[in-house]
């Protein structure tokens, strides 16, 4: 055996060895040979445009955006997170010398606010705006990510983003609300069976009831005083 090759062997946890020197070894058929070659799709490997991901790293960690752009990357829009550069150059400084400061605060894009705070001139082209990298298209930011920087399960919102998206005037967005279509449940979705809730809005508000059952977003439940089985969504 390559004396290199044994090396690295020995140098490797798991390997067993008959004698020093000597590692057990069998052959492995083709087939399997190939399919260690093979990376295991991801759960994003399947999306598509207006599906909503939740982001898993960066600066964005833990905030949603939904499809805009399948390709090698994707193209998110999501609630912009910015500064200034003016900040971002001082925080840079303080960072050698002390803890790392929390990353800006979501917020919908307004391009008079940011020519203000940043003291840049915007390329403007109809409703979308460009500085730089940045590309905001009506209120959201549109941001580039990888695969594995993403994941489409367990898809749930912050009440805080929820209501940024649903002010944003982007089309996309505000199609989806037009249509009927929910955006995804918020994190604060949490019920139990046999939990007694209240009803606080449409024409059952103010009735209260009993949960029978709890699905992704909506619940059954058993009004009280006879008044039947319904279902409610989470902005319900």
């Amino acid at each position: 055996m390559n004396p290199k090759l044994l090396g690295l062997l020995t140098l490797t946890p798991g390997i067993v060895f008959h004698q020093p020197g000597s590692p057990i070894k069998y052959a492995i058929n083709i087939e399997e040979r190939v399919a260690t070659l093979k990376l295991p799709n991801l759960d994003a490997d399947n999306l598509k445009v207006g599906d909503w991901v939740w982001i898993i790293t960066g600066c964005y960690k833990d905030d949603l955006g939904i499809v805009a752009e399948v390709g090698k990357l994707f193209k998110l829009l999501v609630i912009p997170r910015v500064q200034p550069e003016f900040v971002t150059r001082d925080l840079s400084r303080k960072r050698k010398h002390s803890a790392p400061s929390p990353w800006p605060s979501p917020a919908l894009f307004d391009p008079i606010q940011f020519v203000h705070s940043w003291g840049k001139n915007l390329i403007q082209r109809g409703h979308s705006y460009t500085y730089r990298l940045y590309h905001f298209e009506h209120d959201l930011l549109l941001k580039k990510f990888g695969h594995r920087q993403v994941s489409s399960t367990s898809i749930f919102m912050p009440l805080s983003l929820s209501s940024l998206f649903c002010l944003s005037q982007h089309p996309t967005i505000q199609e989806i609300i037009e249509s009927g279509s929910r955006l995804p449940p918020p994190r604060e979705w949490e019920f139990y069976e046999d939990e007694k809730v209240t009803i606080t809005t449409g024409t059952h508000q103010g009735q209260e009831g009993v949960v029978q059952t709890v699905e992704a977003d909506y619940i059954l439940v058993d009004l009280s005083n006879g008044g039947g089985l319904f279902n409610f969504g989470w902005n319900n």
